[in-house]
C-alpha cells in the first residue's frame, strides 16, 4: 500500500497538533493563559504517572548466519503490580522480552498471553512495578481531548495533545476488533503507549496507523473499556486461555434491524455443520439478543470451547433455532494495518540487570542516510507547497 498524500487542511491541523504538543514539554517560561494552565495539568499527570508507561524490547533469532538476535521496541502500560499490557502482533514469537521502566532499570519479562478479541498481549514480570494508571470504564467519547504517552526510548515518556476521533470507517479491513480513532502523532515504538482523558485516566492502548490510499493515515487504540474484560481474564487464568470460535464472517444487519447478518460461513466450521449459511440474520446466542457484530464475536470469544450455543436466526420470513459447537480458535493480526512498532535489524541483548545493547546492522548507515534523504525531499516538496498556500491566503503572488 502506498501512503496517500495528506491534504493541505490535513498539514495545516497536523502542524498545529504538532506545534501545540511541542509546547506542552518544555518547562513554560510563563504559566499564564490557557495554554499555561493546560501545561502544567498534563506535566502533573506527567509527574504523577512517570513510570506506569514502559518500554519493551523483545528479542527473535532469525535462524540464520551471522545469527544475531533482531530486535522490536514498543511501548507499555503497567496494568497491575507484575503485569503490563502492549500491543504487539509478533510478541509470541519472541525468544526473550525485556521491560525498561526507567534508567538502568531492565527487568526480565515472559509473556503470558494475547487477546484475540482487543488483539493486545499481557506480559508479567515477578519484580514489583511502579504504580499503575488509573483505568476508566466509561468509553471515550467523540472530540475528547486526549494525551498518549510513548515511552520507546526507556527514559521519561514522550507525550502528544489530540483528539478522539469520529470512528474508524468500515471497510477498511482491519478485522474484527472494535477501534478507536486518535488524532495524536504518534511514532516508531509508541504501540503500547497510553491513551490518557484529560484527568489522567487510561481511556485506550495505541495500535498504529492505517496507510490507505486516498485516506491517509489513520491512527487507532484498542478502547480499554472493551478489552479490560479479556486482559483481567487473562490475568486470573495465569494465560491458560481458550477462545472460541463459530467460523463465520458477519456485517451489522440494516439500520433499523438489532441483529448481526452472516456474510460468509467457513467450510467445515461449526457454524457451517450447525446449518448457518450467507444471508442468515443472527438475532439471539443463547437467549441474549446479539445488538451487532462486536457483540455477537465478545460473546463467541469468550464461551467456553466445546460448550453448545443456541442460535435464533431469521432466514427469509423465518426463524431458525441451531445448536453450534464452539471450535478452539487462535489469534491472528491484520497485516495490512502498520503498527507503531520500532524494528531493529541487528541487537544483541545484554545482561538482566542493565539496558539492551543495541548494535547497528553493517550498512545501515547507508540505508539510513537514503530514507533521510528522501524524506528530506519529501519535506521539501510538502513546504513549497505550504508556501504557495500561504501565499494565496494572504493575496500575495506566489514565487
Amino acid at each position: 500500500m502506498s501512503r496517500a498524500r495528506s491534504s493541505p487542511g490535513g498539514r495545516s491541523i497536523g502542524l498545529a497538533l504538532a506545534a501545540a504538543t511541542a509546547l506542552l514539554l518544555p518547562p513554560p517560561a510563563a504559566r499564564g493563559g490557557f495554554l499555561g494552565e493546560l501545561q502544567a495539568e498534563i506535566q502533573e499527570i506527567l509527574d504523577a504517572n512517570s513510570g506506569a508507561v514502559v518500554k519493551v524490547v523483545s528479542y527473535r533469532d532469525p535462524g540464520e548466519p551471522p545469527r544475531t538476535p533482531s530486535a522490536r521496541v514498543v511501548s507499555g502500560v503497567v496494568w497491575d503490580a507484575h503485569h503490563v499490557v502492549t500491543f504487539d502482533p509478533e510478541l509470541s514469537r519472541a525468544q526473550r522480552i525485556e521491560i525498561q521502566g526507567g534508567p538502568g532499570a531492565t527487568l526480565p519479562a515472559r509473556l503470558l498471553g494475547q487477546d484475540p478479541l482487543s488483539r493486545l498481549s499481557v506480559l508479567r514480570t515477578e519484580t514489583t512495578l511502579a504504580p499503575p494508571l488509573r483505568r476508566r470504564r466509561v468509553p471515550a467519547r467523540h472530540a475528547e481531548v486526549i494525551l498518549v504517552l510513548g515511552n520507546p526510548a526507556g527514559g521519561r515518556p514522550s507525550a502528544a495533545i489530540g483528539l478522539v476521533g469520529g470512528g474508524v470507517p468500515r471497510g477498511l479491513q482491519l478485522g474484527a476488533s472494535e477501534w478507536m480513532q486518535i488524532t495524536a502523532p504518534i511514532g516508531p515504538g509508541d504501540a503500547g503507549g497510553a491513551v490518557l482523558d484529560v484527568g489522567g485516566e487510561l481511556i485506550g492502548i495505541v495500535a498504529g496507523a492505517l496507510q490507505e490510499e486516498g485516506s491517509g493515515d489513520l491512527r487507532v487504540a484498542v478502547p480499554i473499556a472493551r478489552a479490560r474484560r479479556g486482559l483481567e481474564r487473562l490475568i486470573a487464568l495465569r494465560g491458560a486461555c481458550d477462545y472460541g470460535f463459530l467460523g463465520v464472517t458477519a456485517e451489522d444487519c440494516p439500520e433499523g434491524h438489532t441483529c448481526a447478518q452472516v456474510a460468509g460461513v467457513v467450510d467445515g466450521g461449526p457454524a457451517f455443520e450447525a446449518g448457518l449459511r450467507p444471508g442468515d440474520q443472527i438475532l439471539k446466542l443463547d437467549g441474549a439478543t446479539v445488538a451487532s457484530v462486536d457483540g455477537l464475536l465478545e460473546s463467541v470469544v469468550y464461551a467456553p470451547v466445546g460448550a453448545t450455543l443456541r442460535v435464533s436466526a431469521r432466514r427469509g420470513g423465518k426463524i431458525l433455532d441451531l445448536d453450534v459447537v464452539v471450535h478452539k480458535r487462535t489469534a491472528a493480526f491484520d497485516p495490512t494495518v502498520d503498527w507503531a512498532v520500532h524494528s531493529l535489524a541487528d541487537a544483541r541483548p545484554g545482561p538482566s540487570t542493565t539496558g539492551p545493547a543495541l548494535a547497528m546492522a553493517p550498512g545501515a548507515p547507508r540505508a539510513a542516510l537514503e530514507v533521510l534523504e528522501s524524506r528530506l525531499g519529501s519535506l521539501e516538496t510538502e513546504l513549497a507547497e505550504l508556501r504557495l498556500e500561504l501565499a494565496r491566503c494572504a493575496g500575495a503572488a506566489a514565487p
